[in-house]
């Protein structure tokens, strides 16, 4: 983005990077006026993860990472654009699954890295949730519910 405005007796350019949030100002003959300021942004933060069923885990792990995720998105009706995440885990009797992690951020262009938070100990930070999948999920139903519930 690119505003224009005068100053004293020359044109300043203000240009704004909204994805680094840095901004700088220039002249007409190209010389920088300002300082680039860069302002961390906060990490993406889980909503909430769901645990797969033993036969759609078997499924997933069997597939490519992206497509599994793509597979998914469609089967649970989650937005294309939302950040979502895989994740291979053990439970506490050593059996071995797989959990769909939903993240609060709908993406434009590229998908963001996202980490997923871990507490000292090794456990997930955010709520797992098993739902039946004999009936229909449509986890956007959900992810609003909870935003309503909670105030998130």
């Amino acid at each position: 983005m690119v505003k224009f405005f005068k100053v004293y007796s020359f044109w300043r350019f203000k240009v704004t990077a909204k994805s680094y949030n840095i901004s700088c100002y220039t002249d007409c003959e190209g010389f920088y006026m300002g300082i680039v300021k860069f302002v961390p942004r906060e990490g993406i933060k889980p909503i909430f993860a769901v645990k797969l069923s033993p036969s759609l885990s078997k499924i997933i792990q069997d597939m490519d990472y992206e497509q599994g995720k793509k597979l998914l998105k469609t089967v649970l009706n989650v937005k294309e654009k939302r950040v979502v995440n895989l994740k291979q885990v053990e439970d506490g009797q050593g059996n071995f699954g797989h959990i769909f992690i939903l993240y609060d951020y709908i993406y434009n262009k590229i998908e963001p890295k996202v980490a997923i938070p871990q507490t000292e100990e090794g456990y997930f930070d955010f709520k797992i949730y098993q739902l039946d999948f004999n009936r229909a999920i449509n986890l956007e139903n959900i992810i609003e519910d909870q935003k309503m519930f909670f105030g998130r």
